[in-house]
């Protein structure tokens, strides 16, 4: 790779960008990625800014890392080089929006949450509850494939994204997908660069597929004695007749003062149907044992919704190894018993929130002492990838200090799939000047 100086760096872009496209060098710490701080930070406005800085990181060699608003530096492995962040915020307009169609068409760099505001007001909203929303992008949450307790009815970013368009490492923009969801045919090239997490391109535009608000939305909150009885229940629901929108059990919620375990479920649509289901909810928690059952609605509900959604943002403890595992949801209760006594072995305090019915589970692990820590966690880390790869199941560590991360590999092995995504990033970024080092096994 060309090594240049920071000057001839920041003259090379500001002649793409202009000098206002540049963050002010006293301001790129917050950029900081895994300790490494960029050399420069970049806001592009058109996308052909984008192509062209592109075309030049191709030619020289220069990596790139593309983000939204930064929410998310922290997942990945330790990048092996930082040169230029490129974040997509300044691409934060609506392109087209059908609400008949139920469908948008936005730039990436659209907040989420005001997005879901201007939808309020046309009495739609975008399905999707994930970590980080109150900060984070769409184009960052889709390139994450991030999601949260909505998934059970409503899917995930994977899911609603119909269209994209995606400017590849040589500059060259190309589009995948539609505008309506029945134009979608052949090949969704959309699904590709959902997850890829900016390792295969820079999403610069998105058309999802949206929702009407529905009439009424209620949460049940119900406490029991132990979280197995809570995510035996919520299989139960998950697996019934209902059709539930929230399935979440927790082995307690510090963010909301919430001690015991508990089980949370929710329903939505019309009002009759959501007080029926919600009867239907504290009935089976009774028959299960419940020992406190609460409703949510209004106000309270939405505390309550957010307490899921930040749960992996583990902002009670900021130290934390914040991991996520997916199995079975049958295999939910052992999976989460091996991993309360492995922690308990170490001497680490473990909370742990699951989305039931999609066999979700996140681990939010810490301890007072940071020596012990580092060592425990990296133990931690290991025995519980083994354990849930016994479980027929993946695990990734999507948060972790940095003495850690420098030990372990977040993502771990994937199997026979890793050929393959070796090939697809050769092909599109073959210079590999996108994320070097952060994705699955360095790619």
């Amino acid at each position: 790779m060309t090594m240049m100086t920071d000057e001839q760096l920041r003259r090379d872009i500001a002649g793409i960008v202009g000098k206002s496209g540049l963050l002010p060098d006293d301001e790129r710490e917050q950029y900081i990625i895994n300790g490494h701080e960029p050399r420069v930070v970049v806001f592009p406005t058109q996308i052909d800014q984008i192509q062209e800085l592109m075309r030049w990181a191709n030619k020289t060699r220069i990596p790139i890392i593309p983000i939204g608003n930064g929410s998310k530096l922290g997942i990945g492995n330790p990048p092996s080089r930082v040169d230029v962040v490129l974040s997509i915020i300044k691409l934060n307009h609506v392109i087209e929006y059908e609400p008949d169609n139920l469908t948008i068409t936005v730039q990436p760099g659209m907040f989420l949450t005001a997005f879901q505001e201007s939808l309020g007001e046309k009495g739609q909203f975008l399905p999707l509850d994930p970590p980080y929303r109150d900060f984070g992008t769409i184009g960052g949450t889709v390139a994450s494939n991030m999601s949260g307790a909505l998934r059970f009815k409503y899917g995930t970013a994977r899911d609603l994204v119909i269209g994209i368009r995606v400017v590849q490492p040589d500059g060259t923009l190309i589009k995948g997908g539609g505008k309506v969801v029945k134009n979608v045919a052949g090949y969704d090239l959309s699904k590709l660069y959902v997850g890829s997490y900016g390792t295969l391109g820079t999403i610069v535009e998105l058309t999802l597929r949206l929702q009407p608000l529905p009439e009424d939305f209620q949460f049940v909150l119900a406490k029991f004695a132990s979280v197995e009885d809570a995510l035996d229940t919520g299989h139960q629901i998950a697996s019934s007749q209902l059709v539930p929108t929230v399935v979440t059990a927790a082995t307690s919620l510090p963010a909301a003062m919430i001690e015991e375990s508990c089980l949370i479920i929710a329903a939505d649509g019309h009002p009759e149907t959501v007080a029926w289901q919600k009867q239907r909810f504290e009935d089976i928690c009774r028959s299960n044992g419940a020992l406190h059952i609460e409703s949510y609605e209004g106000a309270s509900r939405e505390a309550l919704h957010r307490t899921l959604v930040t749960f992996p943002e583990a902002r009670w403890m900021d130290t934390a190894i914040v991991s996520r595992a997916s199995v079975l949801s049958t295999e939910l209760i052992p999976l989460l018993t091996e991993a309360r006594q492995l922690a308990q072995a170490l001497n680490l305090h473990l909370e742990a929130m699951s989305h039931v019915g999609n066999g979700v589970i996140y681990f939010v692990i810490g301890a007072q002492d940071e020596e012990l820590q580092s060592s425990a966690g990296v133990s931690i880390i290991k025995q519980l990838r083994d354990c849930v790869k016994t479980h027929r199941g993946f695990f990734i560590v999507e948060r972790a200090p940095l003495p850690i991360k420098r030990e372990v590999d977040v993502w771990g092995t994937i199997g026979n799939s890793f050929p393959l995504m070796r090939k697809i990033k050769d092909a599109l970024d073959p210079n590999a000047i996108l994320n070097p080092g952060r994705f699955v096994s360095g790619i």
